[in-house]
């Protein structure tokens, strides 16, 4: 399973884009958030079994799908929040 965040069209509901992770994984994306401008998507992938328990912070750029951060945290992520202008994610 590849964990996956979606783009999807507001007018029709329609998938536009998947963004994915580059190996096959058991995490869920437990949050996300889209930069005002719509360039970026702010995904957490929640890791957690009796073997592991890991948040990852993931920045993708929606044009290329790349992820341009990834990042394991040093707790849960509870809540995401972009800027209003973007220029900072607070978890």
């Amino acid at each position: 399973m590849l964990v996956c965040a979606g783009v999807c069209s507001i007018d029709d509901g329609r998938l536009l884009k998947r963004l994915t992770g580059t190996e096959p994984t058991s995490a869920v994306v437990s949050h996300t958030d889209v930069t005002r401008d719509g360039l970026y998507v702010i995904a957490v992938e929640s890791c957690h079994s009796h073997v592991v328990s890991a948040d990852h912070v993931i920045i993708y750029d929606v044009n290329s799908g790349r992820r341009l951060f990834d990042d394991t945290t040093k707790g849960y992520v509870v809540q995401l929040t972009a800027t209003a202008d973007s220029d900072k994610v607070y978890t």
